[in-house]
């Protein structure tokens, strides 16, 4: 039997060359980190969020509890720590005088830390004195 020899070269195995699968790799890596970065970001996000969420309870809850008090809050500042959601955060309560003698503003500020470096919530409000003090023409205040 006669064999005759074609021109046309001999077909190539089909497959990928090294070069091509290493830059498929180059770029499935660049894909992954980014895609891990953002996750990561978004993590830390959803805690920021929730710290904040949990601290504006705090100052409400606090600031809640000082109007409720049928006492004239003193003057000055006031530290203490609430336990919430399973953490301590530290509450500072600063009472301070206005304008006006019968009420006082309320800032109630939260942290995660003693010093206050870490704010993550505050909050501000009056409280009108109970037992008003009246003042009769600009002379001697009489009270109730």
């Amino acid at each position: 039997m006669l064999q005759f020899k074609s021109s046309e070269p001999a077909p190539r195995t089909r497959g990928f060359t090294l070069l091509e699968v290493l830059a498929a790799l180059a770029v499935i890596s660049i894909a992954l980190a980014a895609l891990f970065s953002s996750l990561s970001q978004g993590t830390r996000l959803t805690s920021r969020v929730e710290e904040r969420m949990i601290g504006n309870w705090v100052a409400s809850n606090t600031m809640t509890e000082i109007k409720s008090e049928t006492n004239w809050p003193q003057v000055g500042e006031k530290n203490s720590d609430v336990e919430m959601a399973g953490r301590v955060w530290h509450v500072i309560e600063d009472i301070r005088e206005t304008e006006n003698e019968n009420i006082r503003r309320i800032d109630v500020t939260v942290s995660l830390d003693k010093q206050g470096r870490y704010r993550v919530a505050s909050l501000f409000g009056y409280f009108i004195n109970p037992k008003p003090k009246l003042v009769d023409d600009g002379q001697q205040p009489l009270t109730n």
